[in-house]
C-alpha cells in the first residue's frame, strides 16, 4: 500500500510536469522576461549542475546565467568546472549566486575536487539541477560508438535510435545511482534548506513521447509499476524527507542528435515559443524554491 502523502507528493510533481508541457503547447512563453531577470530571484549561495558527460549541463548553466538562445554557441566535450558568479539584488538585499557544472567524466581531477568542496566534509549545495534527456546524450569519443551499437542491437536486428537511447539510458541511470549517494550523504538532515531539480532536457527531440517519459522519471501512484529510474528516486527524495524538489521538460537550444549518419533526430515542429515558455517554467520554478 502506497503513502498517502508520499502519493499526494508525486502527484504534484507529475501535475507541475504537466503544466510545463501544456505551457509549451499553448506558447504560453513571456519571452520579454530574460533568464537573468529570473535568475535574480535565486538568493542561493550555491548551484550545482549535474549529470552526464553530453547530457547538456552547460546549456542549461548558460541558460541560469543568460547565455541561452541567440548567444548559445555549442560546446565540446570539457574536462573543467564551469562556473560563475552572478551579483544579485533582492528585497533589497545583495547576493552572491555561484553557479558550478561537474565535468561529466567522473576521473577528471577538477571533478573531482570540486567534489570534495562542494559535498564533503559537512558541505553542501543549496541546489542541485541533475540534468537527464532521455537517452539523448552526446557520445563526444568516436571509439566507443561501436561499442554503444554492438550493445544496443537486438539478436538479429542492427541497433536503431530506439534501442541506442534505451542503451544510454541505462548509462543514465548508473549515472544518478552515483549521484543519488552523493546528495543523500550530503544533504541527510538539511531538508528545510535545499531544492532539488531533474531537468529532462532537450525534450524537443522526443515530444511525441512526453507521457511515456514523464512515466518513466516520475514515481506513479504505484510503487511497484516505477521504472528504475523512477524507483532510485523515490528512494532518494523520501529518504531526504520530501524536499522542495520538481521534475521538468526543457529544451533549451535547437540542436539535432546525430549518433551515426542513419541514427538521428531533430526538432521538427518544435517551435522556439515552445522553448522559451519550457525555460521560464524551469526558471520560475527556481525562483519560488528561494522563497523562505
Amino acid at each position: 500500500m502506497s503513502n498517502p502523502v508520499a502519493a499526494e507528493y508525486w502527484k504534484s510533481i507529475g501535475d507541475d510536469w504537466s503544466r510545463s508541457v501544456i505551457a509549451a503547447d499553448r506558447d504560453d512563453a513571456d519571452i520579454s522576461v530574460s533568464a537573468r531577470e529570473k535568475l535574480s530571484m535565486l538568493p542561493v549561495e550555491r548551484i550545482v549542475v549535474t549529470g552526464m558527460r553530453g547530457a547538456g549541463k552547460s546549456v542549461i548553466y548558460k541558460a541560469l546565467v543568460g547565455l541561452a538562445g541567440e548567444k548559445y554557441r555549442k560546446t565540446q566535450k570539457s574536462k573543467r568546472v564551469e562556473g560563475r558568479k552572478i551579483k544579485i539584488t533582492r528585497n533589497g538585499g545583495t547576493f552572491r549566486a555561484k553557479v558550478f557544472v561537474l565535468p561529466g567524466q567522473r576521473d577528471v581531477k577538477p571533478r573531482t575536487r570540486t567534489v570534495e568542496r562542494l559535498f564533503k566534509h559537512g558541505n553542501y549545495p543549496l541546489g542541485v539541477i541533475h540534468v537527464v534527456n532521455w537517452g539523448f546524450d552526446e557520445v563526444w569519443e568516436e571509439d566507443a560508438r561501436p561499442q554503444i551499437l554492438a550493445s544496443a542491437g537486438e539478436p538479429g536486428r542492427s541497433a536503431d535510435l530506439r534501442g541506442v537511447c534505451k542503451y544510454l539510458r541505462t548509462q543514465e541511470l548508473e549515472d544518478f545511482m552515483r549521484t543519488s549517494h552523493l546528495l543523500r550523504t550530503a544533504w541527510t538532515g538539511h531538508t528545510d534548506e535545499i531544492w532539488f531539480v531533474i531537468a529532462v532536457t532537450k525534450c524537443d527531440l522526443y515530444w511525441r513521447q512526453i507521457e511515456d517519459v514523464r512515466e518513466y522519471y516520475i514515481p506513479g501512484d504505484d510503487p511497484a509499476s516505477d521504472s528504475y529510474f523512477a524507483k532510485e528516486l523515490r528512494l532518494l527524495i523520501e529518504q531526504l524527507e520530501f524536499p522542495k524538489f520538481a521534475v521538468l521538460p526543457v529544451s533549451c537550444v535547437s540542436d539535432p542528435f546525430e549518433f551515426v549518419g542513419r541514427i538521428r533526430a531533430d526538432s521538427g515542429e518544435f517551435s522556439e515559443n515552445w522553448r522559451a515558455a519550457l525555460i521560464n517554467r524551469l526558471l520560475s520554478r527556481l525562483g519560488d524554491f528561494s522563497v523562505v
